[in-house]
C-alpha cells in the first residue's frame, strides 16, 4: 500500500521554500503595525523556520512558525508548514488540525488537502481521507494529485483505484504519477495493452527516476511475457482479453483499441523472432506501418503512435526505443550503445528540446480523447 503523503515530499519542500524566499524579496516598509511590515517580519521568521525544518530542528521550527502565524493568518504556509513539523515526526493526529487551518485560506493548493488526507489515511482512517480529498476535488477539479490520492487510498479495491488514477489522467494529462499506477496495474493484468500505453507516456513525462527505471523493465518483461512464440509456426499475442467498445466521437461504427492494437503487433512480430531490444525496435517499428497503411491514426488516433511516426521519421526511432527499455536489458543496451554513442547522443538531444507534448486536447486514456 503507497503512502502517497510522501510521494512528491522533496519537490514540495522546494517549492514552499521558493515561496518564502520570493515574499522576502518584495520590498516592503512601514510601522510594526503596518499590515505589510507585520507580514514581511512573519516571512523573516518563516524563512528561519524553514532553516530549522531542513537541520530537523522540529520543535524550535514550530515555535518560529506560530510567531509568523501569530502575525499573519492570511496565508496557508505557516499553518502548512507546522503540520510538516508534526508529519516528520510521524504525529499525524497533531499535525490534522494545521492542515485543516491550511485548506481553509484562500491561497491555500492542492497540496493542502493531499496532505490532509494522506494524515488521515496514515491514522488508518480511509473514509476521512477520501472524505478530505474529495473536499479538495471540489476546489480543485483538475488536480491529477488529488485524484493519485484518491486513487492510492482505495488500493484495496482496484476498480476504484483505477478510476480515479484514470479520471486524473483525463482531468490532468501532464500530471506523471496517474499514469505509473496505471502501467502497474494493467501490465499485471490481463489487459496489459493499457500498461503499455500508460507506461511509455509516464516515461515520456518523467525521466531518469527510480520510478522511471521501474516502469522501462515492466514494458521490456510485459512484451516477453505476451508474445509467446510455438516453435517457427506460431505466434501468440496476449495483451488483452476484454474488447468492450467504449464511446469515442471519432467514429459511429466503431472496433475498440483492443481489437486493432493486437492485430497490428501480430503482422509485426516474424515467426523466429525472440523477444530483445533488437527485435522489440523492429516489431514496434512494423506495428507503426501497419497501423498507419490502415489508417487507423484516422479512426482510431492516438498520440504515442503519432509521435512514433515522427521519430521514425527523423531517424530517432532506434535510439528511443532502446533509450525507452533500457532498463528492462542493461546489458544488451550497453552493448548496442557501444557501436551507437553518437547516434543516441543525438537523439537525446533532439529529446530534451522535444519532448513529448501532453495536454487537454493531446492526450491519451482508455476511454477515448
Amino acid at each position: 500500500m503507497p503512502i502517497f503523503v510522501f510521494v512528491e515530499l522533496k519537490c514540495l519542500r522546494m517549492r514552499l521554500l521558493l515561496s518564502l524566499l520570493i515574499f522576502m524579496g518584495c520590498a516592503l516598509s512601514g510601522n510594526a503595525q503596518n499590515p505589510k511590515a507585520l507580514k514581511a517580519q512573519a516571512r523573516s521568521i518563516g524563512k528561519d523556520a524553514l532553516a530549522m525544518i531542513s537541520s530537523k530542528r522540529y520543535n524550535e521550527a514550530r515555535k518560529l512558525l506560530y510567531s509568523a502565524y501569530a502575525l499573519d493568518t492570511s496565508t496557508y504556509l505557516y499553518s502548512y508548514e507546522i503540520g510538516y513539523t508534526h508529519v516528520m515526526e510521524k504525529d499525524y493526529l497533531h499535525a490534522i488540525p494545521f492542515y485543516k487551518i491550511a485548506c481553509k485560506k484562500s491561497d491555500a493548493t492542492d497540496f493542502c488537502y493531499v496532505m490532509l488526507g494522506s494524515c488521515y489515511f496514515l491514522l488508518g482512517k480511509q473514509e476521512d481521507a477520501e472524505g478530505a480529498l474529495m473536499e479538495g476535488l471540489a476546489r480543485f477539479p483538475n488536480s491529477g494529485r488529488i485524484y493519485q490520492g484518491l486513487g492510492d487510498v482505495n488500493q484495496l479495491n482496484l476498480v476504484r483505484a483505477l478510476h480515479f488514477y484514470e479520471k486524473g489522467v483525463q482531468a490532468d494529462p501532464s500530471f506523471a504519477q496517474n499514469y505509473y499506477w496505471l502501467s502497474k496495474i494493467f501490465c499485471n493484468s490481463t489487459e496489459s495493452i493499457w500498461g503499455m500505453l500508460y507506461g511509455e507516456i509516464f516515461l515520456n513525462l518523467e525521466k531518469n527516476t527510480s520510478k522511471a527505471k521501474e516502469i522501462s523493465a515492466l514494458l521490456y518483461s510485459t512484451y516477453r511475457e505476451n508474445i509467446q512464440f510455438s516453435g517457427d509456426t506460431l505466434v501468440t499475442l496476449q495483451f488483452c482479453k476484454n474488447s468492450l467498445t467504449y464511446p469515442n466521437e471519432h467514429k459511429t461504427e466503431w472496433l475498440p483499441l483492443t481489437m486493432i492494437y493486437e492485430p497490428c503487433l501480430q503482422s509485426a512480430v516474424q515467426l523466429g523472432d525472440t523477444i530483445t531490444l533488437a527485435s522489440l525496435n523492429g516489431i514496434r517499428s512494423r506495428f507503426v506501418d501497419a497501423y498507419f497503411s490502415e489508417n487507423y491514426n484516422i479512426s482510431h488516433p492516438c498520440l504515442l503512435f503519432d509521435w512514433h511516426k515522427e521519430l521514425i521519421r527523423l531517424e530517432h526511432f532506434e535510439s528511443y526505443n532502446y533509450w525507452l527499455m533500457r532498463h528492462g536489458s542493461p546489458a544488451e543496451f550497453e552493448a548496442w550503445l557501444m557501436v551507437h554513442r553518437k547516434k543516441y547522443d543525438s537523439f537525446l538531444k533532439w529529446l530534451e528540446s522535444h519532448p513529448l507534448f501532453v495536454e487537454k486536447g493531446r492526450q491519451f486514456h482508455r476511454f477515448g480523447n
